[in-house]
């Protein structure tokens, strides 16, 4: 990790992103908005690994390592780029998942949104308790 004292705000950075990620999979699945054909393990949902490993760990780099807004957002587009046009189709070319309603352009999209949003709420957390903890510990 680049900055230590962000180690628990990336954890929870990658736990919302994965726990959306897993959440939204399931619903595209169960909605036949694409299917996994390939079964990596029996006992877990097909898209699992990729929820709870690709996706959270590119986004808590993106965390880590820009930490500007202008920084993150140019980095979010570019992972967006990378996963939606490049990775998906290769996925979809070695026959890991098949696509029947979904664009490449929707999963550009939720890559984006779910960044900032994910982002902008973690932010947001870590204001609220800086001024709690200040207010709290602050001579009366």
């Amino acid at each position: 990790m680049k900055k230590r004292k962000w180690f628990v705000e990336s954890l929870l950075f990658g736990m919302i992103v994965m726990n959306v990620t897993l959440l939204l999979d399931t619903v595209g699945m169960q909605f036949s908005f694409w299917e996994y054909p390939v079964e990596f393990l029996p006992v877990i949902p097909r898209g699992f690994p990729f929820d709870v490993s690709m996706v959270p760990v590119a986004f808590i780099l993106l965390f880590q390592y820009f930490q500007t807004w202008k920084s993150f957002i140019i980095a979010q587009v570019i992972m967006a780029i990378a996963y939606a046009f490049i990775g998906e189709p290769f996925c979809e070319w070695l026959h890991l998942v098949r696509y029947f309603k979904w664009n490449y352009l929707y999963s550009f999209v939720y890559y984006i949104i779910l960044g900032i949003v994910v982002r902008a709420l973690i932010l947001k957390c870590m204001m609220v308790s800086k001024r709690y903890y200040e207010k709290k510990w602050s001579p009366s």
